[in-house]
């Protein structure tokens, strides 16, 4: 494998043999080619590996110490096991944002009689024995340390490698996706590294996606009376004056049920201090509060004020709440009808009252936008129609 890429060598994959197919990997023979087409020049090595054969870490190890030039080594994903000894060769170790490293003992298999596992067992001694003298030289600490960090198998993200001096520094820029490899073979590899390997060898199933924030949100609104309650006060307290209070409320309500508060005895505290909504769910969460203000605004110039609270748990948007009212309105004035006459109103009551209940819609509508400032359908059409016109007229004087 051709592991020199733009002047760099570039160390993805496995350690001295292929472990997964479809998955890159590479040896000693192919960092000793990629070091004599550089020369004796500075280098930088780049390692996203799960680690494999321990030999071969070491000697590629060896090879990059050897080098004249400088060494840097960068951890672009993961170091694991012999990609891990191979980065104890940098002059300098820099670990990616969220990269991981990791060192443990060597590991193998044997087959025959108690003579053969006892040859294995001091082979893998032998093994452990080097991989300790590198990391030592390297860190500077007692060979004790590592021994009962190897032991325990032990996952370092970038500050934890710095601190315990397997790097050098951390680099700011993300880290890659961790290579493939079967993470499985290790006793104690983070969660999503077992998950990775698992999805590699096709056992793994992801997850159930979790609950949008709006879904809390509603959820929570409809098992806290409380706080639909809050919620009506504060678009209250808005229309007499306190522009803000809505959006107070508003937010501690939503974080509440981000985190998933679950006393049904739940309120909010009244504090008069802003509360901010996470990044990535505050256009979902005020485009809710702004539907709930409308919604508010319309019940309030329609004489309803007290069926805030019941639209808000409902989930109703201000329209279907000027309908449900405007509905209502018409069929009590079809009762009084009925009751003083005996008789009732004539034709299809929906047919006839469709256009009243739209009506008042738009009119319910016009009233909030000029209370908030919005200008209204017609005026957009009209400066639309003007800003059309003023184009066309310089565009004629240009001939």
């Amino acid at each position: 494998m051709d592991v020199l890429i733009n002047g760099e060598i570039v160390l993805y994959g496995t350690v001295g043999a292929r472990f997964l197919p479809d998955v890159e990997y590479f040896n000693d023979v192919d960092v000793k080619t990629a070091l004599t087409k550089i020369g004796k020049k500075d280098v930088n090595v780049r390692i996203n590996s799960g680690g494999g054969i321990a030999d071969n870490g070491v000697a590629i190890y060896n090879l990059l110490k050897e080098h004249p030039g400088k060494v840097k080594v960068s951890i672009d994903g993961v170091a694991a096991s012999a990609a891990s000894v191979i980065a104890m060769a940098g002059d300098t170790i820099l670990m990616r944002t969220g990269a991981l490293m990791m060192v443990h003992k060597a590991q193998s298999f044997s087959i025959g009689n108690s003579d053969d596992h006892q040859k294995q067992i001091d082979a893998l001694k032998a093994v452990d024995g080097g991989m300790v003298d590198i990391y030592a030289q390297r860190t500077g600490r007692p060979r004790a340390d590592i021994e009962a960090e190897m032991a325990a198998e032990t996952w370092m993200n970038g500050d934890q490698a710095v601190s315990k001096k397997y790097a050098t520094g951390v680099e700011t820029s993300p880290s890659m996706r961790a290579a493939a490899f079967d993470y499985r073979l290790y006793s104690h590899a983070p969660e999503r590294m077992v998950a990775l390997a698992a999805m590699l060898a096709g056992e793994w199933t992801p997850p159930p996606a979790p609950e949008p924030p709006h879904t809390k949100f509603w959820q929570f609104i409809k098992s806290h009376g409380k706080a639909a309650a809050a919620l009506a006060a504060a678009f209250d307290a808005e229309f007499k004056g306190q522009p803000l209070a809505s959006n107070i409320a508003f937010a501690e309500i939503w974080n509440a049920a981000q985190r998933g508060d679950a006393a049904a005895d739940w309120v909010p505290t009244q504090r008069q201090q802003f509360v901010s909504i996470d990044d990535g769910s505050i256009v979902q969460a005020e485009a809710i509060r702004r539907e709930m203000t409308e919604m508010a605004a319309a019940c309030a110039m329609m004489g309803k004020p007290e069926r805030v609270v019941g639209f808000i748990q409902s989930g109703s948007s201000a329209k279907a709440a000027v309908s449900t009212l405007q509905a209502e309105r018409v069929a009590s004035q079809e009762a009084i009808f009925s009751h003083a006459t005996g008789m009732t109103a004539g034709g299809p009551a929906s047919g006839r009252d469709q256009g009243e209940i739209d009506r008042g819609w738009a009119a319910a509508i016009d009233t909030v936008n000029k209370r908030y400032g919005i200008p209204t359908a017609q005026e957009i059409y009209a400066k639309r129609a003007a800003a059309r016109q003023a184009r066309m007229e310089t565009r004629n004087d240009g001939y």
